[in-house]
Formats: C-alpha cells, structure tokens, sequence
C-alpha cells in the first residue's frame, strides 16, 4: 500500500482516539450513570394498568424527552409474569403493578424507589404526572 492511500488514514487515527476518549453526555449514559423508570404489569391488565403505563410514559415523554434520548433516563415497560422478569419481582418487592424508579451510577444500582402513591392517582393525569415527574428529577 503506498504512503498516500494510507496518509489520510494516519492523519484521521489521532483525531478518532481523541473523540472517543473525551468525555461527553452521551458517554455518561453509557458509563451507566441513568435512571431507569419500570412500570411492571401483569399477563391480565385491566384499565387502570393500561393507564398507569399511558401517565407514566407521557409524563417522561413531556419532562424527560432529551434525557429519554440520550440515555440518561430509560423507560421499560416488564410483564412480572414472565419467568425472565421474576429477578426484578424479588428485588423490588413487588406484589402487583408498579411503577420503580431505580438510579445506576457506574453501571451499577445505587437506589431505588417504588412509587407505590400512584394508586392514589388513579384518573388524575395531572397528579399522576406531577408524581413521576418528580420522583425522576430526585434521583437525576
């Protein structure tokens, strides 16, 4: 290979390994510093589950649209009936539906919180909303 085809190469190689190493927001979310909002429901669900999951992802949708982007706020929506969910029913507690707010920090959990207030919010989207919106923005 001749030394002009492999000049732009050696000259684009320095500038690769310094992007790649400078820190930057998406780099956070990928070292694991995020927050993880699970809303947990059952194989059956009934209207109240359908719109405990509808407040929930709206409410992060309308406060948390840039950090759901970028990584820094995930959103997961897990049937606690499926055998490969079980880990997370014992971890949390769980009994029935719920919505867990859980913080990483260097990939590895630190907290967590099960907003079990929600029930009180039952066809209240705007205490609903206020509730998630909140309990994110405490454990940012």
């Amino acid at each position: 290979m001749s030394i002009r085809r492999l000049l732009p190469v050696l000259l684009f190689l320095p500038l690769l390994i310094l992007c790649a190493a400078s820190p930057s927001s998406a780099g956070a979310a990928g070292r694991g510093d995020k927050v993880v909002v699970y809303y947990f429901h059952q194989t059956v669900r009934c209207s109240t589950c359908l719109e405990f999951e509808a407040f929930s992802r709206k409410a992060l949708d309308t406060y948390y649209a840039k950090d759901l982007v970028s990584g820094r706020v995930q959103w997961q929506v897990l049937n606690m009936d499926l055998p490969e969910n079980r880990h997370y029913v014992a971890t949390f507690k769980l009994f029935t539906k719920a919505l867990v707010i859980e913080k990483f920090h260097d990939g590895k959990p630190v907290a967590w919180k099960n907003l079990e207030d929600i029930w009180t919010f039952e066809g209240d989207e705007a205490g609903f909303t206020n509730l998630v919106k909140e309990a994110v923005a405490a454990y940012l």
